[in-house]
């Protein structure tokens, strides 16, 4: 059965761009025009994705996104106007990724691709499990282990520990890491390079915060200053 993704977004000629690509891509679509209606949606249909407009009527997206953290890990792409705290903010609501308007098919597509599984992160060269130490990361499950014990992670911080274990004991420099982790297209996009740089920032203080011993003192996110970051091999 092919994905269904749910597109919550006010502009009805934006509506029908989402829904005329996704569907041309094998997608099934179902819409919502406002934050009520998207709860709605999201209860009666059981959506595989959202991609949700920040700046709804009735009920705006980050309301839209507290109430559904409050029960469900959906993953969640936010289209966004370039607001580099909303970006933040957003993601501290626990979104997976987003795209900016004016909204290309082309940067839809691969951002749909990459959160729905089936994009480049999915390949790699390791497949079944990893274990360095007493971390143990499960890539058939999408589960990580500490000492035995399951660790809750979000969908971005497996992500970017796939990316590190991919490159189990190499470094990997601040550039390289976010277009492994976003791939996307920046151009001369200083602002657009800047919000994923913070982006990678907070996602591996967050990383950093679940599996490591003692935060303050990691064994296993080692960072080379001016240079980037790797996961230490134990």
């Amino acid at each position: 059965m092919s994905i269904m993704i749910l597109v919550v977004e006010d502009n009805a000629d934006l509506l029908d761009f989402f829904r005329l690509n996704l569907e041309l891509a094998g997608y099934r679509v179902t819409t919502a025009r406002h934050g009520l209606e998207a709860q709605r949606r999201l209860r009666a249909e059981e959506p595989d994705l959202l991609i949700l407009d920040l700046g709804l009527p009735l009920m705006d997206g980050f309301a839209v996104l507290e109430w559904l953290r409050g029960f469900s890990d959906l993953p969640v792409i936010i289209l966004t106007a370039w607001d580099g705290d909303e970006i933040v903010r957003a993601f501290n609501l626990g979104i997976d990724d987003y795209v900016a308007k004016p909204v290309s098919s082309r940067a839809l597509l691969a951002r749909v691709r990459m959160v729905a599984g089936t994009g480049a992160l999915e390949s790699g060269p390791l497949r079944g499990v990893c274990r360095s130490g007493d971390l143990l990361i499960d890539f058939e499950d999408q589960k990580v282990y500490f000492a035995g014990e399951p660790v809750r992670l979000s969908r971005t911080e497996f992500r970017l520990l796939k990316v590190f274990a991919d490159h189990i004991g190499q470094t990997l420099e601040h550039q390289e890491l976010v277009q492994l982790m976003w791939e996307h297209d920046y151009d001369d996009d200083t602002a657009m390079r800047q919000i994923d740089h913070q982006l990678l920032h907070l996602t591996i203080h967050r990383l950093c915060q679940s599996i490591e011993p003692d935060p303050g003192n990691p064994v296993y996110i080692i960072a080379e200053p001016g240079v980037g970051y790797r996961l230490q091999q134990h």
